[in-house]
């Protein structure tokens, strides 16, 4: 009697650990073209340099989503000040932002309330972030 559904509910569970799975995997490659379109364009004048950058950031969708990109990249952990680094090494302006490093604590303490990523200490004793086992897949 249950058959049909243990059925269903089994390949509902197999796709869907397999769109997660490519999912995880766009995302990725979507980083790494993110992250070669910003470093090959500044290797260009500033006007240039600029237009490119910005294609490359409105194909991204913000703030929050860019600090969730760069702890998918970055597996081991980072520190606050080291998200803030890479947040401008992708060319995000962070002269928008009246206090940088309050918003990117704000947005790590969300991320770790919901789970997606935890604190833990490095050998030398600093917090750092990185994403839960959960969200590594």
């Amino acid at each position: 009697m249950f058959d049909p559904y243990r059925r269903q509910i089994y390949q509902a569970l197999s796709d869907l650990i397999q769109c997660v799975r490519q999912k995880r995997e766009v995302e990725q490659k979507i980083s790494k073209l993110r992250t070669l379109v910003i470093a090959n364009a500044n290797m260009l004048p500033d006007a240039e340099r600029a237009v490119f950058i910005r294609q490359a950031n409105e194909s991204f969708a913000g703030f929050t989503d860019s600090i969730r990109e760069i702890f998918r990249t970055h597996v081991n952990g980072l520190t606050p000040t080291q998200v803030r680094d890479k947040l401008l090494e992708l060319g995000f302006d962070l002269g928008s932002q009246v206090n940088p490093m309050a918003s990117i604590h704000s947005v790590i303490r969300r991320l770790e309330n919901s789970g997606e990523i935890e604190e833990r200490r490095s050998p030398e004793g600093e917090k750092t972030f990185r994403l839960t086992g959960e969200s590594l897949g």
